[in-house]
């Protein structure tokens, strides 16, 4: 039986994003204490957090919209719910260096190593612990890429 697995990252205030991106900042804009009327409440309870953040934050999509101008109809609401649901498997490129290209020949020698085969509709994972390695570092914008 196939397993669901989410590949979401948490979002947190204070998260790491990309450079130039809005920074993340979740903060209460009400309280249940504020509903009930209580004035110097000991404890303040969120019953709605206000989210600030750019649509590029932590695990996402891009919609065809972000490639350019003449995608513009084509954004993340469009695309059906179905896309994000799809079987697939993680190579590893652990061992690529900064800015390494990862080439189409590694990908297929990687399939044959672990036995996959790429099926249309699948969703293909590059493992290159860039975020391990690299994050906080001058290094973290220059991840493999592919």
């Amino acid at each position: 039986m196939p397993e669901i697995i989410d590949l979401s990252q948490e979002i947190y205030s204070g998260m790491p994003v990309y450079r130039r991106l809005p920074p993340v900042l979740i903060e209460p804009y009400a309280t249940h204490e504020e509903w009930a009327g209580e004035t110097d409440p000991e404890t303040q309870t969120p019953a709605v957090n206000r989210l600030d953040m750019g649509e590029h934050t932590g695990t996402h999509v891009d919609a065809i919209s972000h490639m350019g101008k003449a995608y513009a109809s084509q954004s993340i609401e469009t695309m059906p719910l179905s896309t994000f649901y799809t079987s697939g498997f993680c190579l590893d490129f652990s061992h690529k260096g900064l800015q390494a290209l990862i080439e189409p020949d590694e990908i297929a020698a990687a399939c044959a190593s672990c036995g996959q085969e790429i099926k249309k509709g699948d969703t293909l994972l590059f493992y290159t612990d860039h975020y391990r390695r690299a994050f906080g570092t001058p290094a973290w914008g220059k991840g493999p890429r592919a």
